[in-house]
């Protein structure tokens, strides 16, 4: 008979009562009894029947929960053994399996948190408020805030924010803990829980154990749940997964603080059954789970060890988490201490380990742990530390200035001053006067703050005696035996008599710590004068419905893993639990120094585990790491014919449809991820997407082009989900043809409205393979569309379904949804098509940022029936010599009113490590614009510097080819923008809006690999995934390329004994420089007592020898019969080589061909002081001086171009070992030499013009120092060497804690190395990987080694599809702006001694290295040898997985580089991970113009890796505004004849850096040679003007070369040149002469107004906090 409603609740309520108040009255813990599976009802009738009392039944589990009723214990009492001999009764009932005592889990305490120094004072040892409460303290009490917990684990990272969007719900959180006080308004909406009792009234189900989820009466739970998923809605915090996170909650405790392990059991089974409720029901087949668990005991019971094995094993879509506990020792807590479950150890904000955090080999996992805030009950919000002080109190300043401190403020903000409750609100200044403890009425107190310290009597009589002497104000300070960070919390006066008030109401009184009490007492004290101090008291009423504390404890870090992990999880629901769990570890964070503890990154201790949990880093490492398939249903395959597309040489194309249902109904399987998989590759069988999703129907739809001639195949194969692992194959039809062009245009059925829309649309790339953009033909016109941008983007903010195009409104919108966005084009004013210069061109595709391109239209007025604008991109799979790279600059300043002339610059040196070539570039400014120009010069003082581009601002601002011109390492670039505010009445300042101005240029370079970076008014910022960078997550490997056949030393030494190598180079060129020195050693016999070398003789054969970088086929070789013992080499940027032999004691300088240019030191003469002795290395500056270390003393010498000695600079000796300086290298950007000791294993810097110590790097820890050279944005990277039979590795100077194994160079004796750029055939398309070249000394085992820097996201596979060089894809090389230098062969008899045909040797290298080229095509096109190489980047890939894994050495090689969680962001947003700096090598046959000609510079496309998403946005936005400034037609197609037009007012006073002319210009074309005085207008001229009569103009001079007149000068405006103006006659104006270089004359300079010369203040400085584009 059923029961009535409300007698089945009241039914209900009692047993639920009963079975849980039964288990927790037991004087003894339960038992957990295991019986056979056939036997459950008997065993339960004999328990019953012996007197025990059945709590629980586990029926999945075969276990019984009993107790022992009044019977059973009193017959154990009398026998006198109560639980032995009840565990003993139990295990005699048939059919029992197993007794054991029930364990007890309980919450752990909460710690206390010892005060630690705060942060930004870590030098005090006690430094208060924020020592203990941390940066969490400081959150707003208003608004919304983001725990440092959330940052510390990459949760705000806007790619983790974005997921968090896009797949809430994929993960469902279960939280196991106190219960969840629901009326705080920082949940979700759909938070749920654990209802006690039988579900929906069913008492067949399982009865739910827990007690009611929507109550916390401890506000553990509260806060846990809070920091998984707090939501982001402006007030309170959010939390790891603030976009909506699925929270169900499991009430375990209720309103105790421990509960038995068998309902934790209970738990995890009630977790799961929900999970799979969830999936039935919301149609999200793959949710995962993850269970937090804030809790343990030292119980490790057989019951839940057993059961979650058995649960772990069966459901590898749960991940466990739970925290260490809070012991502070080595104990074991469980469930953490168990195989199945992540135990998770507490940080604090500085990364570093907590005091309290359990520490044992079980620790897998570190999360913020110290003082988090987070949600907790209304209720308890009052009392919580966070809210002590809801009201903010400051000591504003004090007059004088303390003494102690630089900052008043500062001093009192840690800690923070607290407010005296009861006490007004107000700001006052007043005179302070010392009350001592204040135990009477304040002598001297009128009108007066009264200083008073805590002690002897109450806090109300203190201030009532500060009022009773006529005190306005009260600063109670700490007790001297406090400590100094001890604040005084909780004062209040509304305890005090109502009697003791004072009549005039209480004064304004605050408190504030012993040490900030006891400075101004010291103030006071000291008798200088008055001491005054300003205070403030503020009212800030709490946050509403908000409830937030401050928590500790390794209960607060797990919560932040467990959120970490689901949000990563979602994003790649195709893994596995242990798949998710080994990513975390891959890529956890330790920060560097003490506090990361005893073992290094990626290492496991058992204090820090694998280390802080990192989101984004994890979730890239899945991207480049993919989980594996597994299981599956039924998938098919359709294909259909569709039509060939409207673009490309295309022959067919096919559709492609994939049909998922399930095998036993039948039915369709909607939301299945499925894979492409096609052979014989995917040039063959090019799909729009790989990667497809099923609809509802289960069919998932894409279409793929045919571009190879033979049959094709395609495999359909289900990822993840329920089908995971299933397949279909089908073979499609053969066609010949390609296609590499694709259209992007605005979808037929879009709509705008009114004027200036603009409309983003999407272009989804192929991601097979690597491409590059070779061009962009716009496709519409100016009278419809303003201007159109390209961005390059890794994920659109829009992504459209499968074979769909996106498109929405982003005038305000985004464009890219992702972390990588890219401007890839611009154009407006009917501007035509962009073609890069042959051989280059920008990475897109497959390993690159750019795998979708987003263009935006911006519409001018409503947009007309049958428009269909767009855009053509061409793309090339070929591979291309060289890589487009972005030299962005910016500038905040502010424009005075009312001048003519206003000169901003940008001064940023480039810090690369190879030549750039300029080929194109943009400017722009607003209206007050006149003239943007780009010089480059030597970085020392006075190096002189030339026009690389110009142009005019208010042309249009499109991209503009440029003459080349070549950027060196080391060189100053520096960006002028002149503007005329002489209508502006006020000043105008950088800013995003048209009443503002920018400087703006943008450089578009290439170079043989990849370099993008920003200029931001001098700050050069590049991170880690700047195009081209050294990536952490990365490994050496030797190079695969098998063409790669250096020489055999004895085929070149004309001697039967196998040569080492002692040094090796790559010369601007791009080839392979290696000085050979046969069987010679330098060891301790090799010189005697007066360091006069042993060896007699020189060598015979040619030691010097150059060779094709790529094969290592011979180019040139010389050097026969000149060195004895030689050291070291060097090539400089014009081709020359210098070769160090420590047996002459000489420094050599030849030409490319062998000739002797010049020789410093006198030969084999080591006696004079001021002589070379035993010297090691060279180095080469930009203005062609150099340094040498000497090898006799710890000294640097520094000598001029001419050979002449310039200074000396020493090295300290130190600690250790005499100083032997192996190697140098060159930052001229900070003017500083690097120095390697390789007997201490250091690195010194020294200040090249003051010959100072700068800084001393340590490396000991790594190893013996034997080379140093330079390496991308500046990175100064060492060859170490650690003991024999150990492998070498390189290390980042800057930041010793990265460094890269060198795998088998153990017995290679490496001596020096070179980096430059691999092979091409290795990476197809795509940007070539960086090549290190060793030199080693090891007899016998081959003189050159070399290795490819592979990066952990490489897929060698990608390179299959085009593995021919350029000479095979018909990619001919770009001319560059410089060239082999001019030399004769010195075939195989030594140095020249006087001139030869140096030329003529060059082009016979020249002609050698091309039919390199030709040869290397010819093999790569072998069939065999290309099975080869695809062989051997087979095993490269099978050496990535193999680290991937994390096997060996190799696995920190793939945690990828992430900042810290105190690490500074740049200005702008930009990461500040790796701010890149420094010289390069050079490209292979770049040659420089035969005078250096003005260069324009110009700013590009694809890959140009802007250091911050920020700057980006900005200039986004601001790019858009370009179109308004002019109406002429855009660039000429690039590589086309002719540079573009000078602007019309090119203006001086650019140039005030240049202290010194440069040389005069060989007559370029033809100059403007005036005879008779031109007509009253502007004379604008490109060339130099060469007056033999009077230039007389009613119009501005402007030039762009040197003003040369020998008759006068008379012009009515201003005289305007970027070059030298002289002139043997007087120059006369009436307006300003305006010179980027010296007035040089003979007469004088007569103007009206004032001369503006060389020293012209550059505008700058406006204040702003970020750099403008535009």
């Amino acid at each position: 008979m059923a029961l009535a409603p409300r007698r089945a609740l009241a039914l209900l309520a009692g047993v639920l009562l009963s079975l849980l108040s039964s288990g927790a009255a037991a004087p003894q813990a339960p038992f957990v009894v295991e019986y056979e599976p056939s036997a459950a009802a008997a065993v339960r009738g004999a328990l019953q029947a012996q007197g025990f009392r059945v709590l629980r039944d586990h029926r999945d589990f075969n276990r019984l929960v009993v107790a022992a009723g009044a019977a059973a214990a009193t017959a154990s009492t009398a026998s006198g053994a109560a639980g032995a001999d009840l565990e003993g009764q139990l295990a005699g009932v048939p059919g029992v399996a197993g007794v054991a005592r029930a364990g007890v889990r309980s919450l752990f305490p909460q710690p206390v948190v010892a005060a630690s120094p705060a942060p930004g004072n870590a030098s005090e040892q006690c430094s208060a408020d924020d020592g203990k409460l941390g940066p969490d303290a400081d959150l707003a009490r208003e608004g919304e805030g983001t725990p440092y917990g959330i940052k510390l684990v990459q949760a705000d990272d806007p790619v983790m924010v974005d997921i968090s969007r896009r797949h809430a719900g994929k993960v469902l959180f279960c939280v196991i803990d106190t219960g969840l006080d629901r009326t705080n308004k920082d949940f979700p909406a759909t938070v749920s829980g654990c209802t006690p009792g039988y579900p929906n009234g069913d008492v067949t189900a399982p009865f739910n154990y827990c007690y009611p989820w929507a109550e916390d009466s401890n506000r553990h739970g509260t806060h846990t749940s809070g920091t998984i998923g707090a939501v982001r809605n402006g007030v309170g915090v959010v939390g790891v997964s603030a976009e909506g996170a699925a929270i169900y909650h499991y009430n375990f405790f209720g309103p105790n603080m421990d509960a038995s392990d068998d309902l934790e059991v209970e738990a995890w089974r009630h977790c799961i059954a929900e999970l799979d409720a969830r999936r039935a029901s919301s149609g999200v087949p793959d949710m995962k789970l993850v269970i937090s668990m804030s809790y343990g005991s030292a119980a490790d019971t057989e019951f839940s060890r057993s059961a979650i094995k058995a649960l772990a094993a069966a459901r590898r879509d749960v991940l466990w988490v739970a925290a260490a506990g809070n012991s502070g020792d080595n104990s074991t807590h469980f469930p953490a201490g168990y195989d199945e479950v992540i135990s998770v150890a507490a940080v604090n904000w500085d990364g570093a380990v907590a005091d309290f955090s359990t520490f044992n080999a079980d620790v897998e996992l570190a999360g913020p742990g110290v003082m988090t805030l987070s949600t907790i009950p209304l209720a308890m919000s009052n009392a919580s530390e966070y809210h002590a002080r809801p009201y903010a109190a400051d000591v504003l300043s004090v007059s004088p200035q303390l003494p102690a401190v630089a900052s008043d403020g500062g001093f009192f903000n840690r800690p923070a001053v607290a407010r005296v409750e009861g006490a007004p609100a107000g700001t006052l200044t007043a005179e302070l006067v010392a009350c001592g403890l204040a135990q009477e009425p304040c002598a001297g107190a009128a009108g007066k703050v009264c200083l008073i310290q805590r002690g002897n009597n109450t806090f109300c009589d203190k201030v009532v005696n500060c009022a009773a002497g006529g005190g306005v104000g009260a600063i109670i300070y700490n007790r001297d035996d406090v400590p100094d960070c001890e604040r005084l919390a909780g004062v209040s006066l509304g305890l005090c008599d109502a009697d003791a008030r004072p009549p005039a109401g209480w004064p304004l009184a605050v408190t504030v710590t012993a040490r900030q009490g006891a400075a101004l007492r010291a103030a006071i004290d000291a008798g200088t004068g008055p001491v005054s101090a300003t205070l403030r008291v503020t009212d800030v009423p709490p946050q509403p419905e908000i409830g937030l504390d401050l928590l500790s404890g390794t209960s607060m870090a797990c919560p932040t893993v467990a959120g970490v992990a689901g949000l990563v999880w979602s994003a790649h629901t195709e893994c596995s639990s242990a798949e998710i769990r080994r990513a975390l570890q891959a890529t956890a964070y330790k920060p560097a120094g003490p506090a990361a503890g005893a073992s290094g990154a990626g290492e496991r201790d058992e204090h820090f585990g694998y280390g802080i949990v990192q989101a984004r880093a994890a979730h890239e490492w899945l991207l480049a790491n993919p989980c594996a398939a597994e299981g599956g249903v039924q998938v098919a395959l359709r294909f259909t014919t569709v039509g060939a597309p409207a673009t490309g040489d295309v022959a067919s194309a096919i559709g492609v449809r994939v049909e998922v249902t399930d095998g036993a109904t039948g039915s369709p399987v909607a939301g299945q991820r499925v894979a492409l998989l096609v052979e014989p590759s995917r040039k063959a069988v090019a799909c729009r997407s790989y990667a497809l999703t099923t609809n509802t129907a289960g069919v998932a739809t894409t279409s793929c082009t045919l571009a190879e001639p033979a049959s094709a195949k395609i495999t359909a194969r289900a990822v993840g989900g329920i089908a995971r692992g299933a397949s279909a194959v089908g073979t499609v039809p053969a066609a010949a043809g390609r296609g590499l062009e694709f259209e992007i245009r605005v979808p037929p059925g879009v709509q705008t409205k009114g004027e200036d829309a603009y409309v983003c649309t999407t272009l989804q790339l192929p991601d097979d393979r690597p491409l590059k953009l070779v061009g962009v033909e716009p496709l519409a016109h100016a009278s419809v569309v303003h201007h159109i941008l390209l961005f390059g983007c890794d994920v659109p903010y829009v992504q459209p379904k499968p074979g769909e195009q996106a498109a929405w409104d982003c005038r305000s919108a985004p464009t890219c949804g992702g972390a990588a966005e890219t401007v890839l084009y611009g154009w407006g004013s009917n501007a035509p098509r962009l073609d890069l210069p042959a051989g280059v061109g920008f990475s897109v595709g497959a390993g690159s940022a750019v795998t979708w391109v987003v263009a935006q239209f911006h519409y001018l007025a409503e947009r007309p029936p049958g428009d269909a604008s767009g855009v053509r991109l061409n793309l090339q799979d070929a591979p291309l010599p060289f890589s487009g790279g972005l030299l962005s600059f910016a500038s905040r300043f502010t424009i005075p009113p009312r001048k003519a002339h206003h000169v901003v610059s940008i001064d940023c040196c480039y810090r690369g490590f190879q030549p750039l070539t300029s080929f194109a570039v943009r400017v722009h400014t607003h209206t007050l614009g006149r003239a943007v120009f780009m010089t480059k010069a030597h970085a020392a003082p006075g190096g002189h510097g030339h026009v690389v581009a110009a142009a005019d601002p208010q042309q249009p601002q499109g991209f503009h080819p440029v003459a080349s011109a070549v950027l060196w390492p080391g060189e100053r670039l520096t960006v002028a923008c002149d503007f005329d505010s002489s209508d502006m009445a006020a000043p105008v300042s950088a800013g995003p809006t048209h009443a503002h101005e920018m400087c703006n240029m943008y450089l578009m370079v290439y170079g043989a690999l990849p370099h993008s970076e920003m200029c931001d008014d001098g700050a050069s910022l590049a991170d880690e995934a700047a195009p081209g960078n050294m990536r952490r997550a990365s490994v050496l490997l030797p190079d695969p390329f098998v063409l790669w056949a250096p020489p055999a030393p004895s085929t070149l030494l004309n001697q039967s004994a196998v040569g080492s190598a002692a040094s090796v180079a790559v010369g601007p060129d791009g080839t392979l420089w290696a000085l050979f020195r046969g069987d010679r050693v330098w060891a301790g016999h090799t010189f005697d007592a007066d360091d006069r070398v042993l060896y007699k003789d020189a060598l015979r054969g040619d030691v010097v020898v150059q060779m094709h970088a790529d094969t290592g086929k011979v180019l040139r070789h010389w050097g026969g019969g000149v060195f004895v013992l030689p050291h070291a080499l060097a090539v400089d940027r014009n081709n020359s080589v210098w070769v160090v032999d420590a047996g002459r004691h000489q420094v050599l300088k030849f030409s490319a061909s062998g000739q002797l240019e010049l020789a410093v030191g006198k030969a084999f003469n080591p006696s004079n002081a001021r002589s070379l002795c035993k010297p090691r290395d060279v180095a080469v500056l930009n203005d062609g001086g150099f340094l040498v270390s000497d090898g006799c003393s710890p000294r640097v010498v520094r000598f001029n171009a001419d050979g002449s000695q310039h200074s000396e600079l020493a090295v300290p000796a130190g600690r250790g070992a005499a100083p032997v300086l192996h190697s140098l290298v060159l930052d001229e950007c900070d003017g500083l030499v690097e120095v390697a000791d390789s007997a201490n294993a250091r690195v010194h810097r020294l200040h090249l013009p003051t010959g100072r110590l700068k800084s001393t790097v340590q490396l000991q820890e790594h190893g013996s120092v034997r080379a140093l050279a330079k390496g991308p944005y500046g990175r100064t990277i060492a060859l170490v060497t650690v003991r024999e039979g150990e492998d070498a590795a390189l290390v980042d100077v800057g930041a010793p804690d990265i460094s890269w194994r060198l795998p088998n160079s153990s017995a290679l004796a490496p001596h020096d190395l070179a980096l430059g750029a691999a092979a091409l055939p290795l990476t197809g398309a795509g940007d070539r990987l960086l090549a290190v070249t060793l030199a080693a000394l090891c007899p016998g085992c081959g003189p050159l080694a070399k290795y490819v820097l592979v990066p952990s996201s490489f897929e060698p596979e990608a390179a299959n599809a085009a593995l021919a060089p350029p000479a095979a894809a018909g990619a001919a090389r770009p001319a560059l702006a410089h060239r082999h230098a001019d030399g004769a062969d010195a075939g195989a008899g030594g140095v020249h001694a006087g001139a030869a045909d140096d030329a003529a040797d060059d082009a016979s290298v020249e002609a050698r290295e091309a039919a390199a080229d030709a040869e290397e095509a010819a093999a790569m096109a072998d069939p065999e040898l290309a099975a080869r190489l695809r062989e051997r980047l087979a095993h490269v890939r099978a050496e990535l997985a193999a680290a991937r894994a994390g096997d060996g050495a190799e696995a920190e090689a793939f945690r990828t580089l992430r900042p810290g969680p105190r690490q500074a962001r740049s200005a702008g947003g930009a990461l500040a991970a790796l701010v890149a700096r420094r010289p390069p090598f050079r490209t292979r046959r770049q040659r420089p113009p035969d005078p250096p000609r003005p260069a324009v510079h110009v700013a590009s496309p694809a890959r140009a890796a802007m250091a911050s998403r920020s700057a980006i946005r900005a200039l986004v936005a601001l790019l858009a505004l370009a179109g308004a400034h002019g109406a002429a037609a855009g660039a000429a197609r690039f590589g086309a004849a002719g540079e573009a037009p000078v602007p019309r007012r090119l203006l001086g006073g650019l140039w005030e850096k240049f202290h010194a002319p440069a040389p005069a210009p060989a007559p370029a074309p033809a100059p403007i040679i005036i005879i008779t005085p031109p007509a009253q207008q502007q004379v604008v001229a490109a060339q130099p003007v060469v007056a033999a009569q009077p230039v007389v103009a009613a119009q501005p001079v402007v030039a762009a070369q040197p003003v040369v007149a020998a008759q006068p000068v008379v012009a009515a405006q201003p005289v305007v040149a970027a070059q030298p103006v002289v002139a043997a006659q007087p120059v006369v104006a009436a307006q300003p002469v305006v010179a980027a270089q010296p007035v040089v004359a003979a007469q004088p300079v007569t103007v009206n107004t004032q001369v503006k010369q060389t020293n012209i203040q550059l505008g700058g400085g406006g204040g702003q906090a970020h750099p403008f584009f535009g």
